[in-house]
């Protein structure tokens, strides 16, 4: 792992995705150092990141691929987590969430962080954007997740990947035959890919009824 304790403070624009000057806006420096590492492999401690951070005269960019979020209404949120591949210390869950426009179908980044708790990312999203008060949730299978979710009054939808996989593990366990299992989830992507672009068509025409 490459060291930039010591080297000068422009080589630190090698860092992308997230930008790791946006990333200090969302998180700790601690987290972005540590989520530095893990991402892209660079060893920077906290203090240093930070020093660079308010000496760059460069203005923090968001990542290009998310939308800037100037107060548009979300309607939805795609959420999960992930486990680092830290061992001296545990292994913490890095946790993130994406905002979307339902009208617009823009998403924003609106939290990135190390925490422990669901409802402090919950929390965080309710007290710092402008919310639909009919909140929609996307995410996997997992029960605590779905549970905190619920708790905070979402409308809780599992990820098709997920649904896929999940089915496929249940048919697995039901001991389906292999090529029943094939053809099983081929129908069902089918299916799926259908909604989608049907869902993606309607989106852009505001034709919300047809969606129903």
């Amino acid at each position: 792992m490459p060291y930039l304790h010591n080297r000068d403070k422009t080589l630190l624009d090698s860092i992308h995705y997230p930008s790791w000057k946006y990333l200090c806006t969302i998180v700790s420096f601690s987290e972005a150092s540590f989520l530095i590492g893990i991402l892209q492999g660079i060893k920077v401690s906290y203090s240093k990141l930070k020093k660079i951070f308010y000496e760059n005269k460069t203005p923090p960019l968001r990542n290009p691929i998310y939308s800037q979020y100037n107060g548009q209404t979300i309607g939805a949120i795609i959420i999960d987590d992930t486990k680092s591949k830290r061992r001296s210390v545990g292994r913490p869950s890095i946790k993130g969430a994406l905002g979307i426009d339902l009208e617009t179908g823009e998403e924003f980044l609106i939290y990135l962080g190390a925490v422990k708790s669901w409802s402090e990312v919950l929390s965080h999203i309710r007290s710092n954007y402008n919310v639909s008060e009919e909140m929609y949730a996307i995410c996997d299978g997992d029960d605590n997740l779905q549970r905190h979710l619920e708790e905070y009054d979402y409308k809780v939808q599992q990820c098709t990947n997920h649904f896929v996989k999940t089915s496929m593990y249940y048919l697995w366990k039901e001991q389906y035959p292999k090529d029943e299992r094939i053809r099983i989830k081929k129908e069902i992507s089918k299916i799926i890919s259908t909604l989608k672009n049907s869902v993606k068509k309607h989106r852009i025409d505001h034709d919300f009824v047809r969606l129903e």
